[in-house]
């Protein structure tokens, strides 16, 4: 009978497992549910890099809104600015238009190269400054800036007496302006006085205002020192031309801080 036992119990055992694992199984199963932790947490960390990329969206695109006047509008204003007024001077060729980084606060400049000039312009900084206003307040600061850069311009051309249109005293001062060294000195702490009070710049912004004045049906008066630096040009408008400006110092002209 023990024998018989003996027998029927090393029947059951089954077969010897040698060298491959009895729980197989088991082994797949820890594979598969390694693989499954791993793509769990990548997928989490794939979302949360999205949710962070979207908040990064939304905080940009609050701080950086869409423009209202976009940089191909701030060009053309720009560019038929200086054609306009080029044949209005009595000039055939305009000057050059070139972008670049100009010094804080700076988004239009006017460089005398010997023929036409060139004028600079730095849209970004424009934008930095006037993103948040009206459309049609800022193509009237990009018209007024154009005029203003195209008025020197003229006064370069008058001064080394291209197609002389003004008398001789006035452009005696302009040159006596442009030749007199270290004229704008950004360091200067007396420098927004001195350069709102120079014979070229005093021009060069009775003529943006008029430009404005005459187009837009506003006048636009410079932030830098508001409406005290628009009651200044009045009496430098009789100094220089005897007379004031009907289309600018118009009690009907609205005003506007540019």
């Amino acid at each position: 009978m023990a024998e018989l036992a003996d027998a029927l119990d090393s029947d059951s055992s089954g077969r010897p497992c040698k060298f491959k694992s009895c729980y197989s199984h088991q082994k797949d199963n820890y594979f598969g549910c390694l693989f499954l932790f791993f793509l769990f947490n990548m997928t989490k960390l794939v979302i949360k890099r999205c949710q962070n990329k979207e908040k990064t969206v939304k905080i940009m695109s609050v701080k950086y809104k869409r423009p209202t006047f976009t940089k191909r509008q701030y060009v053309l204003t720009l560019t038929e600015t200086v054609e306009f007024l080029t044949k209005t001077f009595g000039y055939k060729k305009p000057p050059k238009i070139k972008e670049t980084v100009l010094p804080k606060n700076c988004f239009m400049m006017y460089r005398y190269d010997g023929k036409s000039g060139i004028i600079y312009y730095n849209y970004k900084e424009f934008l930095h400054r006037y993103h948040n206003k009206e459309q049609k307040l800022q193509e009237m600061i990009v018209a007024n800036d154009a005029a203003h850069e195209m008025r020197h311009f003229y006064q370069y051309k008058q001064v080394n007496n291209v197609n002389i249109q003004e008398k001789y005293s006035l452009r005696k001062k302009w040159a006596k302006s442009i030749y007199t060294p270290n004229r704008i000195n950004i360091n200067d702490k007396k420098y927004i006085d001195s350069y709102l009070k120079d014979p070229l710049e005093v021009d060069a912004f009775l003529f943006g205002y008029q430009y404005c004045a005459v187009n837009y049906d506003v006048a636009l008066i410079c932030s830098i020192q508001g409406k005290k630096h628009y009651g200044l040009l009045k009496n430098y408008c009789r100094e220089y031309y005897g007379k004031i400006d009907k289309d600018l110092f118009n009690k009907k002209i609205k005003k506007a801080i540019g």
